[in-house]
């Protein structure tokens, strides 16, 4: 069955509106646009908590250098005590404080000035409408006649100053105890002043709205690249996406072609295998003459022909049929106890005719004690008859090709060598001659044809065995090849019933 390919993508290739970059753009938007949000705050609240230190801080200087100055005009003032209002403005003492403070004013971010007694009366103030107000209940007015010196900021839409009335502006506050005696002595009254602080918070609106857009600028450009990171990158994994699609499809595709070749192959073979065996049969027939003579000696001649050729062809179908299995991975071993010495001999017998007709002597060279092995004889058989006959064809006449045989004391595995003294072939062509189809170019292979099925079928046969395959050869010094089977198959393989006969995966290549 052909192999299925999904593919999520949308047919041109983009990923759906829930893709990588948009997930990713989303979440880190969310990430940046807080993280930024958090940086302002902390940034304006560093630059609020430190404005408000700086301008407490300088509150309480000027709240001192106003009190110093006006510590014993105001304590003039005290002594006036409950006074009616108009009264107490026009008494030389207020008037006299009044002045200095006017005096002090001029020139200061300083609005206004208020002095309260220890009960919280407003004995002095630059609006004199605000004399005698009770301030006694206010927190800060009794933070100060305790010793603090509190500041508070405050928003006034009007506010009225001692230079006029004043809209839309910020005050700092600030209450300072005032001392009998000016740094020592007991608390005589409390000191306020307004300070004008509408131009230091503008200045600190500006600094933080430039403070923000920087921060937000900054974060933007990282966003944005952050983005287009992931988004080349969702690009290029897409595009590799793709491809691996497409190879996939096309692998898939190559697949279900070579299935059907090897199932056209394989239905073709035995399609010609059964009128070659008949041919093949009635050519012996014929060429023995079981029916009576034939009646003209070409005519023998002609029948000897005709079963040759119906033989090579036989044996090309044969090769043909096994090619199919090993590439299909349908190749099946029946393992046994096998004397491969013997079979060797059997090899030589069945090629000797072979070998005479190449001019060549066809030997087999056991060395030392060999034990029977289990392994499947037919596929040793072929493997041996396959090197054997591709060392005569490419051995010049008078030639040797020789079949040596031995086992490893140790691990028990046989080894074959088959040598022959022919022409040989460099190691470029070593890979080519064992991959299917392929054929060393030279003068021999120009007068006997062949398939190149011959060795790339022995290594595959080597292997399933459960051995390894090694060829050796240089131009002009022969070549040798090397056939090693373990003492027993691989696991599984043994089958001496047929029974559990094992269908092993491909081992056929391509040069």
């Amino acid at each position: 069955m052909p192999t299925k390919i999904e593919s999520h993508s949308s047919p041109n290739g983009v990923q759906p509106a829930d893709s990588l970059t948009r997930k990713f753009a989303g979440g880190a938007g969310i990430i940046i646009i807080l993280t930024a949000v958090f940086l302002v705050h902390i940034h304006q609240r560093e630059i609020s908590d430190q404005t408000d230190r700086i301008a407490a801080e300088t509150n309480r200087y000027v709240i001192r250098a106003l009190t110093n100055g006006l510590l014993d005009k105001a304590m003039r003032v005290f002594d006036l005590g409950v006074m009616a209002d108009e009264p107490r403005q026009s008494h030389p003492a207020y008037r006299d404080l009044d002045s200095a403070v006017h005096t002090y004013l001029a020139g200061t971010p300083i609005l206004k000035v208020k002095i309260y007694d220890t009960a919280g009366r407003t004995v002095y103030s630059t609006n004199p409408e605000e004399l005698g107000q009770d301030y006694s209940a206010n927190p800060s007015f009794k933070a100060a006649l305790a010793g603090g010196e509190p500041t508070e900021q405050e928003y006034r839409r009007r506010f009225t100053a001692w230079s006029g009335p004043r809209q839309n502006i910020w005050l700092l506050s600030g209450h300072m105890p005032m001392l009998a005696g000016h740094d020592h002595g007991a608390v005589i009254g409390v000191i306020k002043i307004y300070r004008d602080l509408t131009l230091l918070r503008s200045s600190i609106e500006r600094l933080s709205m430039n403070t923000t857009l920087v921060i937000a600028g900054a974060f933007m450009l990282l966003f944005v690249l952050l983005v287009t990171m992931v988004w080349r990158a969702e690009r290029k994994t897409q595009a590799e996406h793709e491809a691996k699609l497409s190879l996939a499809r096309a692998m898939a595709q190559a697949e279900a072609t070579a299935r059907e070749k090897t199932q056209f192959l394989a239905n073709i073979s035995h399609e010609l295998r059964t009128p070659l065996n008949a041919i093949i049969g009635f050519a012996e027939i014929l060429g023995n003459e079981i029916m009576g003579p034939l009646g003209h000696a070409s005519y023998k001649e002609y029948i000897d022909d005709i079963g040759k050729s119906g033989r090579h062809l036989l044996n090309i179908i044969n090769e043909v049929l096994d090619l199919v299995k090993a590439e299909s991975g349908t190749m099946v071993i029946d393992a046994k106890p096998t004397d491969v010495v013997s079979l060797a001999n059997s090899v030589s017998r069945s090629l000797a005719p072979e070998a005479a007709s190449f001019g060549n002597t066809l030997t087999v060279a056991p060395i030392g004690e060999i034990g029977v092995i289990e392994t499947d004889a037919g596929k040793l058989r072929q493997v041996l008859i396959n090197i054997v006959n591709n060392g005569l064809k490419f051995t010049p006449e008078g030639g040797e090709v020789r079949i040596e045989i031995h086992q490893d004391s140790e691990t028990r595995d046989l080894v074959i060598r088959v040598i022959d003294n022919g022409i040989g072939m460099s190691a470029d062509d070593i890979p080519i001659a064992q991959s299917a189809f392929g054929q060393v170019q030279n003068v021999f292979t120009r007068t006997h044809k062949g398939t190149g099925l011959g060795l790339p079928l022995s290594r595959c046969f080597t292997e399933i065995l459960g051995g390894a395959f090694r060829i050796e050869s240089k131009p002009q010094a022969g070549t040798t090849v090397t056939i090693t089977l373990p003492e027993k198959p691989p696991p599984k393989a043994a089958s001496p019933d047929g029974e559990d006969a094992q269908f092993l995966g491909p081992c056929i290549s391509r040069a």
